[in-house]
């Protein structure tokens, strides 16, 4: 089936762009370009062998020269083509032009045709192909890979047209949960580069700052991966649910968007990452793919938190998204297509057309914020549109998000308020429980209200999603978030928001005291009593181990000296039951808690020498050997201790090195991969071997340790390298897919106000 592709919605420089990635494409050449404005009348050329039809095989020098109009169905006269045929007839004269090919969206006459063939034929050029609409059309209908390479021709037709109807399906699933307009896609360098990423490692990670377009890439990868493969996408919350949805008869794609924390880094799912990596590798070998997102610096955080060696590719397939990276010309593709495709008045794109190539080089330039200048609700409060008032829009975003935020209407603020208890994500039709009841009583809001509110701020602050096949609301970027967290700080409706909030909203958004996390709301100690209600009791939530093992990390992470030790003076059952360590050392959200309350000076001196002697038991008796190299835990021994640890090694541990790996061979279960749950024993011989290279009977137990790890792996009931990767992956291509251009961006702006 062929797909009509509206050509006339892109720009001018858009459309030659698309022009010469398809002619790459048909041609299966490197097709080069000329600098806008100066290309003596060659927007692409290449000298070779091709066909542009089935079957009409052609040679020599080609020429192509594109036109585009942006109105549809508008025939291109014969007097637009006469410049472009003398300067094709000088070409000729130079040798360097036998095939002159005119790509265009606008119609022409058979009679317009026929005369531009004759000039040509007449002035030296062997043949003249005419590549219109319909060429265009069926080209791009009948090759996946071309729309991979172009994310925005997916926005340019008829999704049902263009997908197989499973393709379709997940399609459509992805765009109503990001809510992403496919006409502003750009296809940009760090594109290409995620693609080769995904293509070489079925894995690709997209790390940069807020606002920078990780999501976007994302989404343009998934509908590639729907498309050219056939392949579902699985949108996770969180690592664990990779086990509960990946099926060895059918790979798919996993995209987990804030891997490691949304705002904030959240130790919880960076735990849960470490746990899944082994059904990760397994999925991989399996023939699934992996999309992950993360801001930078939660990202260095989680860094912080993994085994050396825990998972390379979290190294070596990182993309970072890096606004700094966009070429000149990317930047002013991705302001263009926000404001052409946006929904600001003509008046006012005219105001700012002036101003765009100085904003497209704007120091403070993201994509987020390209988009937020073609949507009128984030421009309304602008008293005038200049180049100062455009400058401050760039350089204090927060500053306007909070302005925006505080001048919204009573029902608007509750209606963020909602959306914010609720993790990010309001279900609709709205059915308010207690503390949303409460929220709406005290801040003045009504149901249906609140409902008209969501409604109008739809597509700017908020959009209508889908999750697990529910509609519901949800902020249309993080930093609308953090702009209500922004409001809270002086509001008087920030305890209540405390009070009422969800206990997962409550772990993931706050901290207790400023410890210089970034995007927190950092809650002030008048409001610490009620927090510290809520975190120990257990109807508030806190009733399963997950959501106590969240509670503690919150607790380890999240909250300043003075809270944590009001805390435990006001809970001293919870200070007791830190006495005994938990398994795994470092994996245990409550050792953590020990290890900070040692490190401030908190920990009473009864419960570390507990806690101390439960560690070196651990290592004694062959369950958990972290104490040896972990310097945090090493630290919590006085020198005493420490003496007691390597007596006791010695004469207990190194008369048994089987005993001792098969005491720490109980805890695998299977899921995981043997050599990764080895690692253990490899560090401790390691650290054994190293601290006594002089003792005998040290070396021998440690190589023994060596030996027994080795005859574990070889002989473990699991085999690991069955299934191979799929390599059929993305093709990255290059940046500029041949093209060279100037990078100035001349005139790209220049056809915005068309057709509004």
């Amino acid at each position: 089936m062929v797909t009509s592709f509206d050509l006339h919605k892109l720009g001018w420089y858009e459309f030659q762009e698309l022009s010469r990635i398809v002619l790459r494409e048909v041609l299966g050449h490197t097709v080069a370009g000329f600098a806008h404005g100066n290309d003596g009348g060659r927007d692409a050329a290449f000298q070779g062998t091709g066909q542009v039809f089935e079957g009409d095989v052609l040679s020599g020098h080609f020429v192509a020269q594109c036109k585009h109009t942006s109105k549809p169905s508008q025939t291109l006269p014969y007097s637009a083509l006469e410049s472009d045929l003398e300067k094709a007839r000088a070409l000729a004269e130079q040798g360097i032009c036998d095939v002159y090919l005119l790509m265009t969206n606008a119609l022409l006459t058979g009679n317009t045709e026929r005369r531009v063939r004759e000039n040509l034929k007449a002035n030296g050029v062997d043949e003249f192909r005419l590549l219109d609409s319909q060429w265009f059309d069926e080209t791009i209908s009948s090759n996946s890979e071309l729309r991979m390479r172009v994310p925005k021709l997916y926005g340019l037709g008829d999704l049902t047209q263009i997908l197989n109807a499973r393709a379709q399906q997940q399609a459509d699933a992805i765009l109503r949960y990001y809510a992403t307009d496919l006409k502003k896609l750009v296809r940009t360098g760090t594109y290409a580069t995620a693609a080769k990423a995904l293509q070489m490692h079925s894995f690709v990670l997209l790390s940069g700052e807020p606002m920078t377009g990780k999501t976007t890439i994302a989404t343009q990868l998934s509908l590639a991966a729907a498309d050219v493969y056939g392949m579902r996408v699985i949108v996770l919350d969180r690592a664990s649910e990779v086990r509960d949805y990946w099926n060895p008869d059918d790979p798919v794609l996993f995209w987990l968007d804030d891997a490691f924390g949304e705002t904030q880094f959240n130790s919880d799912l960076a735990a849960e990452w470490q746990r899944a990596v082994p059904s990760v590798k397994t999925a991989i070998a399996g023939g699934n793919r992996f999309i992950l997102t993360s801001r930078s610096y939660v990202l260095q955080r989680a860094r912080s938190r993994f085994k050396a060696g825990l998972f390379p590719l979290i190294d070596e397939a990182e993309v970072v998204v890096d606004v700094a990276q966009l070429t000149p010309t990317e930047r002013r593709q991705v302001l263009y297509g926000h404001l052409k495709h946006g929904d600001q008045p003509r008046h006012v794109l005219a105001a700012m057309l002036p101003h765009l190539e100085q904003l497209a080089d704007h120091p403070d330039f993201a994509p987020e914020l390209a988009k937020r200048l073609g949507n009128a609700f984030f421009t309304k409060s602008m008293r005038r549109i200049d180049g100062e008032a455009l400058d401050e829009f760039f350089a204090n975003p927060s500053a306007l998000m909070k302005e925006i935020v505080e001048g919204l209407d009573t029902e608007s603020k509750c209606a963020l308020g909602l959306v914010f208890l609720n993790r990010g994500w309001l279900p609709s039709p709205i059915e308010p429980d207690a503390a949303a009841e409460e929220l709406m009583k005290r801040m003045g809001g009504s149901l249906a209200g609140i409902g008209d509110a969501l409604r109008a701020l739809d597509g700017s602050l908020v959009s209508l999603t889908v999750r697990e096949g529910r509609n519901g609301w949800a902020f249309t970027h993080p930093t609308m978030a953090e702009a209500f967290s922004e409001l809270l700080k002086d509001s008087e409706f920030l305890h209540l928001v405390v009070d009422l909030l969800s206990p997962g909203a409550l772990l993931d958004r706050t901290t207790c005291g400023d410890i210089g996390m970034k995007n927190a709301l950092i809650i002030p100690e008048p409001l610490w009593p009620n927090v510290m209600e809520r975190l120990h009791s257990t109807p508030t939530g806190f009733a399963n181990w997950r959501q106590v093992h969240r509670r503690d990390s919150y607790l380890a992470s999240y909250c300043c000296p003075d809270f944590l030790r009001q805390y435990f003076d006001r809970h001293p059952d919870a200070l007791e039951a830190l006495k005994k360590p938990g398994l795994m050392l470092e994996g245990a959200a409550k050792n953590e808690i020990a290890l900070r309350l040692h490190e401030f000076g908190l920990l009473p001196e009864p419960i570390r020498r507990e806690f101390v002697s439960g560690v070196i038991d651990f290592c004694i008796d062959g369950e958990d050997f972290s104490v040896m190299w972990n310097d945090r835990f090493g630290g919590m021994l006085t020198q005493e201790e420490t003496d007691l640890l390597w007596h006791r090694l010695r004469n207990e541990t190194f008369r048994n090195p089987r005993e001792v790996v098969r005491t720490f061979l109980e805890g695998y279960d299977g899921q995981d991969e043997p050599e990764a749950f080895a690692d253990d024993l490899e560090r401790f011989a390691t650290a054994i071997s190293s601290s006594m290279p002089e003792d005998a009977e040290a070396q021998e137990f440690a190589a023994s340790i060596h030996q027994l790890r080795w005859d574990f792996i070889r002989n473990a009931d699991y085999d690991w390298d069955s299934g191979d990767t799929d390599q059929n992956g993305f093709e990255a291509g290059h940046a500029h897919d041949g093209v060279s251009v100037d990078g100035t961006g001349v005139g790209m702006f220049e056809d915005l106000l068309e057709a509004r």
